[in-house]
């Protein structure tokens, strides 16, 4: 019997929804006993413009195979845009990107004004990737120096700003323009109190309520700001909260300060730009093939993707590089993926 050849997937379209033609940016990884589809960015073009949609949560994906044919299916909700429904075949494979990442063409089911609720502004590059439109906030009396040098020092403090790391530093940036609030400030986890409030899954406040101290800062201190087109494959994937409500809803995953764009650099190193374009030399740049997947239902979980040290909960990226990951995992199924993968992991100094 001869095989059927499937052209096109698309999400079924809701009463209230529109349908569009997107792109996907995704990392196969492996934790103990699971594999998972990072989701690390969306984009959509509209009248000539690229935009990028930054998860907040997203589900597993659901993969299907017909004879060669590989459908993927995943639900991503973002901040502003709601819930995107995302479809796409193995043959849509856009690019392999220096990451680990594949970009796919997708199709994009949401609510109707899509291109308006998006996370930044984005822009194609000639490699198949994109570039975002971030911004590092400083204090006024920082901004100049950063100008004159036309680089970024990078930061030894991790996510929570309470370790030192000692084999990486990070450029840290932001998608939101200005750092005008309290709510601006603990997106990049920052208070003005150094209070900042977790959350255990099944709880009701103030029951189960984790409070961490991360960076003090007040929105003084970071009123002067650099706008930068940086690479987005550069940028380090976000650390995840895993929601295991399988008995309600199903198991889904938080990205953890999606508001946090991270650079990672060689200690020493600087994230040079030009003309308002990072351009760091590759030398420069230190990256992990991992991300931090805390348990949201416990403390030292729902806490390990701040902290970054104090945990084995971690997946590891397979980078497969001469294929689609969706035909990879179905030619790989059911077999230990983590156990043999080798990563470095971040290294500490001390604490603050």
């Amino acid at each position: 019997m001869q095989g059927v050849a499937v052209k096109s997937f698309s999400p079924p379209i809701r009463d209230g929804q529109v349908a569009a033609d997107g792109y996907v940016k995704v990392k196969l990884a492996h934790g103990r006993g699971l594999s998972l589809m990072l989701v690390d960015r969306v984009f959509l073009e509209a009248g000539g413009a690229w935009t990028f949609f930054e998860p907040v949560m997203f589900g597993a994906c659901r993969l299907a195979f017909l004879d060669d044919t590989a459908m993927v299916q995943v639900d991503v909700d973002t901040e502003r845009a709601g819930k995107l429904f995302i479809s796409f075949l193995d043959t849509d494979l856009a690019a392999h990107l220096p990451d680990g990442s594949h970009v796919y063409r997708c199709r994009i089911a949401a609510e109707a004004g899509l291109d308006a609720k998006g996370s930044g502004e984005a822009r194609r590059r000639i490699d198949g990737g994109f570039d975002l439109r971030l911004f590092h906030h400083t204090a006024p009396a920082t901004l100049p120096l950063i100008e004159a040098s036309s680089h970024i020092r990078g930061s030894a403090w991790n996510l929570q700003g309470n370790k030192a790391l000692a084999n990486v530093t990070y450029a840290y940036l932001t998608n939101r323009p200005a750092i005008t609030g309290d709510e601006d400030l603990r997106a990049i986890a920052m208070a003005t109190d150094r209070r900042f409030g977790l959350l255990l899954d099944g709880r009701d406040p103030p029951d189960g309520v984790v409070i961490i101290e991360v960076t003090r800062s007040a929105t003084s201190d970071r009123s002067a700001t650099l706008a930068l087109w940086v690479p987005d494959h550069i940028v380090a994937s976000a650390h995840l909260l895993r929601h295991d409500q399988a008995a309600a809803i199903a198991i889904f995953y938080e990205a953890v300060l999606p508001a946090v764009f991270r650079v990672g650099l060689q200690p020493g190193a600087v994230l040079d730009y030009s003309a308002g374009v990072a351009c760091p030399d590759a030398s420069a740049l230190k990256a992990f093939d991992y991300v931090i997947v805390g348990d949201a239902r416990t403390e030292a979980g729902i806490v390990a993707p701040y902290d970054e040290e104090n945990t084995s909960s971690i997946c590891k990226v397979e980078r497969v590089e001469d294929r689609d990951f969706a035909s990879f995992w179905r030619d790989h199924a059911n077999t230990d993926r983590f156990t043999g993968l080798d990563v470095e992991r971040q290294a500490f100094a001390g604490s603050a």
